[in-house]
């Protein structure tokens, strides 16, 4: 081989000599593992909330329909609110709604609120 070609071959050695010494300096660590989502309640459309949890409706059947509230709130004479976040959304804008506001008046819904 002519001196040229050896040059060619000796500064291909070093930089493969440069990456293997960079390539063991660093620690080699593990690839994350992915996290699972945990599956959550259904994101669903307004009405098919109020299909699913109807005015004049036992709170029980509500609660089977689309799971427990995220938070509630007493009030006087046996009146609560039910708040489900995140779980609807508005069809006609594709915007969710941030929360529903469910009413409850000793067991049943009277009235449901999106906001």
């Amino acid at each position: 081989m002519a001196a040229r070609d050896w040059k060619w071959v000796a500064g291909a050695l070093a930089a493969f000599g440069v990456i293997v010494a960079v390539g063991l300096a660093v620690e080699d660590k593990p690839a994350p593992r992915p996290v699972a989502a945990k599956p959550g309640p259904a994101i669903m459309t307004r009405d098919a909330f109020l299909a699913a949890c109807r005015v004049d409706r036992q709170i029980e059947a509500c609660t089977r329909s689309v799971g427990s509230p995220d938070s509630r709130q007493s009030g006087s004479s046996g009146m609560e609110a039910w708040y489900y976040r995140g779980r609807t959304f508005d069809p006609v804008t594709m915007s969710p709604d941030w929360s529903v506001q469910v009413i409850v008046e000793h067991g049943v819904v009277t009235g449901i609120n999106f906001n």
